[in-house]
């Protein structure tokens, strides 16, 4: 059974405790109960009555939920779930079985009563909490990661919609007032109706336009990063991102009126840029969950450090002096002569993302073709069109007409040729203007046919911050838009790209393997250098001891002299 100070401790760690002086810590630590479950048991059932609160000391839960959202997750030491047992009428929304051998501390709702009285912030925490689960069942977002868990979920304060709408009611309140005023009559009244009508639609589908551009900003974070995102309906949609291994620092910002009305702006810095949570509800919370979650990062990364050390060591342990190996590379295929001249290569046609060995390649939307070679294409094929209209009229002309001369049918062959010209150098030009994404580093490339070539290159890792913007209405019905990434003083662009929240994910994926790759590797040859040592100080005690025993001294130190520890 876990202590009073183990309690406290893992509660001063969770978000809903945090920053909670040490005597109402305490308080609810001595309140906690303990459980424990075997994997495969049923913890809570769908739709029961909820009666208990449980936070998650040792082991996983996995969590199925009903809704629309993030449906299937699983809880790790640190969470907790079942909050709605706290919180007067609610009932269990969710399926919650033991994933592993599990110890949960549980908070019962007579206890919960009491603590209130002393404590009234913590049900307000657990309230914002509950909020936010509920928001994360009803909304689905597609780009979430295997194994990425949304902790929170919020928009920005409701008092930035009504700020808002304040406008349109002041303006709509004017035209009322005056035909209040001037309609003495009821003719006059009928006569200004009409516009009273229109000028009330108007105002509802303002206030109904601006109420879904409120709904539709999110600031999100789950256990892999900070997430920002915007979308103006058919004008402006982008996401922001800010991955926690990345933060540097957290912070709240309010002011006298932002803390009256609980709202304010969170920063989060980072080695690649920063990202900014404007106007956010419940900017404390939000802070303190990111910082949780940070945490945890950081244990989780030292952890693994550990297990791959202590890995390391027990495999020099038992094979003290590895041979190197080296894997035979499998012979080049023979190419004949006529393939080595015309390589075969895959038709691509108008794909606008293709994968060729680790390389993505993306073009630009069909929509900007058809900007470039919409015109040229219509020419050519009026003219096409024309030409066949002459031809037939000259092989078989109608009576009393004279039929169209060869020399006018070959200007108009002519000019076909030129706008055809124009139009295959308009589709070849959008096909080589290519956006890449490798797994060490992007490129911009433009190559102008017969013409010069463009290229620049970024490393992956030199990366700041990712974000992409669709702007206007085109841009929201054909989802294309731009992804910006900034890389110091040289800025990229990856222009008018489809799906470019895709896009976005496409680099950050990459981004993100590359630094675990370099990482990984750092960490490796540490290892290998601190496993060298160890196995310098084992050996060395051996012959230490051989030594006492009067085997010799150039032995010994012939053994230890043999061992590279660098």
């Amino acid at each position: 059974m876990a202590s009073i100070e183990e309690k406290a401790a893992f509660l001063d760690k969770v978000h809903l405790f945090r920053r909670m002086e040490d005597d109402p810590l305490f308080a609810v630590a001595e309140k906690l109960g303990e459980t424990r479950f075997k994997k495969g048991e049923t913890i809570i059932e769908r739709g029961k009555q909820a009666e208990i609160f449980y936070l998650i000391y040792n082991g996983k839960v996995r969590l199925h939920r009903e809704g629309q959202g993030q449906k299937d997750v699983v809880f790790v030491p640190g969470d907790y779930f079942g909050a709605e047992a706290l919180l007067p009428r609610e009932r269990r929304h969710s399926l919650v079985l033991a994933e592993e051998d599990l110890l949960l501390f549980t908070l019962t709702k007579r206890d919960f009563d009491e603590l209130e009285k002393d404590i009234p912030y913590l049900k307000k925490n657990l309230q914002i909490s509950v909020s936010s689960r509920r928001l994360i069942k009803e909304i689905h977002f597609d780009w979430v990661r295997e194994n990425e868990v949304i902790y929170f979920l919020t928009r920005k304060h409701p008092l930035l919609f009504w700020r808002s709408v304040i406008a349109p009611i002041f303006l709509l309140g004017i035209p009322l007032g005056l035909v209040a005023l001037i309609s003495n009559t009821i003719g006059a009244l009928l006569f200004t109706a009409i516009p009273i009508v229109v000028a009330f639609i108007v105002f509802v589908l303002w206030v109904l336009w601006r109420l879904e551009d409120w709904r539709n900003d999110y600031y999100i974070v789950t256990n892999q990063r900070v997430i920002w995102i915007e979308k103006i309906i058919g004008i402006h949609d982008s996401r922001q991102e800010a991955p926690l291994t990345e933060i540097l620092s957290v912070d709240a910002e309010l002011d006298f009126i932002t803390r009256m009305f609980d709202y304010g702006n969170v920063n989060v810095r980072t080695f690649v840029g920063n990202i900014h949570l404007r106007s956010v509800h419940h900017p404390y919370q939000a802070r303190h969950i990111i910082e949780e979650l940070w945490d945890r990062s950081k244990i989780y990364s030292r952890q693994e450090e550990k297990e791959a050390l202590k890995k390391a060591i027990l495999e020099r342990l038992e094979n003290p002096d590895p041979t190197e190996a080296k894997k035979k590379k499998e012979p080049k295929k023979e190419v004949s002569f006529w393939r080595s001249l015309f390589p075969k290569r895959e038709r691509r046609g108008l794909k606008l993302r293709y994968e060729q060995g680790k390389t993505i390649t993306y073009r630009k939307h069909w929509i900007v073709l058809l900007r470039q070679a919409g015109l040229p294409g219509v020419l050519t094929l009026a003219l096409s069109v024309f030409i066949g209209y002459q031809l037939l009229l000259m092989f078989f002309p109608p009576p009393d007409t004279t039929p169209p001369s060869l020399s006018f049918i070959s200007l108009l062959a002519l000019a076909a040729l030129v706008t055809g010209g124009w139009m295959i150098y308009q589709y070849v030009d959008w096909s080589n203007d290519i956006f890449q994404v490798s797994e060490d580093k992007i490129y911009d490339i433009d190559r102008k046919p017969l013409g010069s070539v463009e290229s620049r290159s970024a490393p992956l890792d030199n990366i700041q911050s990712i974000e992409y913007r669709r702007i206007g209405i085109w841009n929201y019905l054909f989802n294309y838009g731009t992804v910006y990434i900034e890389i110091g003083t040289a800025d990229f662009a990856f222009e008018d790209v489809l799906n470019p929240a895709a896009v976005q994910q496409d680099i950050d994926n990459r981004r993100l393997n590359h630094i675990n790759k370099a990482k990984a590797a750092d960490a490796k040859k540490e290892r290998d250098r601190i496993v060298n040592w160890l196995l310098a100080y084992h050996q060395s005690s051996d012959d230490f001891k051989k030594l006492m025993d009067g085997d010799g001294i150039d032995e010994a130190s012939d053994n230890i002299n043999d061992i590279d520890i660098y």
